[in-house]
């Protein structure tokens, strides 16, 4: 599924010190599978993810409780998703964290509009006459074509009865 960033076991043992906190473990997707297949194996506690998203776009576990309320709420998978989506979301939390703010899916729906390209990568653009939270992000979503894992672990904060989609089903923001 693109080009592979990951080759040489020491390249495997560095992204997972770095990106994969304990009690959560990876596997590579093989070459030439596609986890969106309803066919393919995919346990309750599996995700796929892009190494970009945790290398370019600080993609962090658990998941940011944002970044949840936006998958739940758009109906769409993290694989679907621009790095910058990931980087103005991951923004918003950093927000709420360092300035005690409290924003939440309705300001970053007030905020930024859903959009897609016509390869069927999904951004936010900032709204018209809306604030922006995030600044200096790069203008492209470069990156995504690298390898994709599967991630093994409860992803999810709080895990409640509607877990957030791992398979392509569409948008649904409004």
């Amino acid at each position: 599924m693109g080009k592979h960033v990951l080759r040489t076991e020491t390249q495997i043992a560095e992204f997972t010190k770095k990106y994969i906190p304990k009690g959560y473990n990876w596997k590579p997707v093989p070459e030439g599978e596609n986890p969106f297949d309803p066919t393919y194996p995919l346990n309750p506690n599996e995700y796929p993810i892009y190494t970009s998203f945790f290398k370019e776009a600080g993609l962090q576990l658990p998941l940011w409780p944002l970044l949840v309320d936006f998958l739940r709420c758009t109906k769409l998978v993290l694989t679907q998703l621009s790095p910058n989506v990931i980087r103005i979301i991951g923004g918003i939390e950093i927000l709420n964290k360092n300035h005690g703010t409290n924003l939440g899916l309705d300001e970053l729906k007030f905020c930024y509009a859903l959009s897609h390209t016509k390869e069927g990568v999904y951004s936010i653009n900032a709204r018209a006459n809306a604030p922006s939270l995030v600044f200096g992000l790069p203008d492209s979503h470069r990156g995504t074509d690298e390898d994709m894992i599967i991630i093994i672990g409860d992803i999810e904060p709080d895990p409640i009865n509607k877990p957030i989609p791992k398979r392509h089903h569409g948008p649904g923001l409004h």
